[in-house]
This record gives C-alpha cells, sequence and structure tokens, in this order.
C-alpha cells in the first residue's frame, strides 16, 4: 500500500500493483465500502509515455453482488464512457 488518496470525493486506499511482466498500475480502493474505485498506469506510446485510468462507476447489485454498470476510460486526452 502506498497510502491514501481522494478519488471521485471518496477516500481511498493507494495500491501499487507489479505484473511480472514490469507494468506498474496504481489501484485506489475505497476505505468505507472496499470497492475498487479507478486504476492508473503509464504505458509508452510512439508520442512518449501516456497516462491511462479507467474509473469504476455506478456499482449495483447482480445476484447479490456489487458490480460497477459504468466505466470512464482515458487515454492521455482522450476520454471513453463505457
Amino acid at each position: 500500500m502506498i497510502g491514501t488518496k481522494i478519488v471521485s470525493g471518496s477516500q481511498t486506499y493507494e495500491v501499487e500493483v507489479t505484473y511480472p511482466t514490469g507494468k506498474v498500475m496504481s489501484v485506489f480502493y475505497d476505505i468505507k465500502t472496499g470497492l475498487k474505485l479507478k486504476e492508473s498506469s503509464i504505458e509508452d506510446s510512439p508520442q512518449g509515455e501516456v497516462n491511462i485510468t479507467k474509473e469504476y462507476l455506478d456499482y449495483k447489485a447482480v445476484e447479490g453482488i456489487l458490480i460497477p454498470h459504468r466505466t470512464e476510460d482515458s487515454f492521455g486526452p482522450m476520454k471513453m464512457d463505457f
């Protein structure tokens, strides 16, 4: 765990994950609910390093399990809503 940060108005734990490939990602979990709110990483591109983030939104219960029904993805300046 790296520390705590505010994400979308919620206090979160920031956890750094390192994959076997060497890729490093920061994942943010809501302190009160334990739900994943965001993940962020830096990727190499032809234009240089690009910050990639995914925010998990609109959690709803499906057969008793909370699942995000919307995500906001950003790739540098470009944003997409799924």
